[in-house]
């Protein structure tokens, strides 16, 4: 979670500077130096290595930061990350989706430009997201598991089967609905599914700065396994003490009713009449027994 953050702060950061410079460059210049916007987005996409840095006037205008992708018919105004940019008049991250080019799985980090109050245009960076994904899924996880990402809208970002990336993630288990995402993003939380057949623990927790949440896959069998481990072990100390225990307990009732059992013998040879009369008993102790002993002999 704090390697999703501090990436994605650093991007959203760097596209804040971009934009103040553009803002900057384009009230010195309202019919735009274009070597200074290329410089511009130039040096954003090469310190972060952004896939792509481009923006978008209001006359129709695109400016990406490698001039030779540029397209006499492309109008940034019909497209929806200058639509949206416009409507909200904020910064904001497309969701994920897969780039048309590339056929990578991309996200833009979207900043709106405003000479004084008024919009004027939106500029992008596209990122491909294998390498953060590669760091997620390479998270090593408690219980035999796995991490998976998933963006505002419950869709599934990063999994281990690509199969299932950009699926909704209720196809994992009904329980994860729009619902359960919306309770995460307020707390983190703990919850029981049923994936592929086996009993999950999963915690999710919301990552700060941005709609995705991350969650921790843990097999339940595996993490409890110690657990029942420990508690058999304990059940076989137990018996091995409680077994230790009374034979201690019989070797000594056995040591302390010996002097009373050849009492009983010598009294039971009297009463027969085979019993000899001068004979005395040793008491090996100085209890009440000695004391029975001690009346015998006299």
């Amino acid at each position: 979670s704090a390697y999703i953050n501090s990436w994605s702060d650093d991007r959203i950061n760097t596209m804040q500077a971009v934009k103040q410079k553009i803002e900057v460059s384009l009230q010195e210049n309202p019919d735009v130096n274009e070597k200074d916007i290329l410089n511009i987005l130039q040096q954003a996409q090469t310190s972060l290595q952004f896939g792509l840095t481009f923006l978008g006037l209001e006359n129709g205008d695109m400016y990406r930061h490698d001039p030779s992708l540029n397209s006499a018919d492309y109008d940034p105004r019909k497209r929806s990350w200058y639509i949206d940019a416009k409507a909200k008049n904020s910064a904001y991250v497309t969701a994920p989706y897969i780039s048309a080019s590339t056929k990578q799985l991309s996200m833009t980090f979207v900043e709106p430009i405003t000479i004084n109050g008024k919009f004027v245009g939106a500029i992008g960076g596209l990122v491909f997201l294998d390498s953060v994904l590669d760091s997620i899924l390479a998270m090593k996880v408690a219980g035999d598991g796995y991490s998976v990402l998933f963006d505002g809208d419950g869709k599934i970002i990063a999994h281990p089967n690509i199969d299932r990336i950009l699926k909704d993630a209720t196809d994992l288990s009904p329980a994860l609905s729009n619902d359960f995402f919306k309770g995460v993003r307020n707390q983190a939380k703990f919850t029981e599914l049923k994936l592929d057949g086996k009993d999950i623990d999963m915690f999710a927790s919301n990552i700060k700065g941005s709609p995705w949440v991350l969650g921790l896959v843990m097999d339940k069998n595996v993490l409890n396994a110690p657990l029942v481990s420990l508690g058999t072990n304990i059940i076989i100390a137990v018996f091995i003490l409680l077994s230790i225990a009374i034979l201690v307990v019989i070797q000594v009732t056995r040591f302390l009713l010996r002097d009373l059992r050849r009492v009983s013998d010598s009294m039971s040879q009297i009463a027969k009449g085979d019993g000899d009369l001068t004979q005395r008993l040793t008491a090996s102790s100085k209890d009440e027994i000695a004391i029975l002993v001690d009346n015998f002999n006299t």
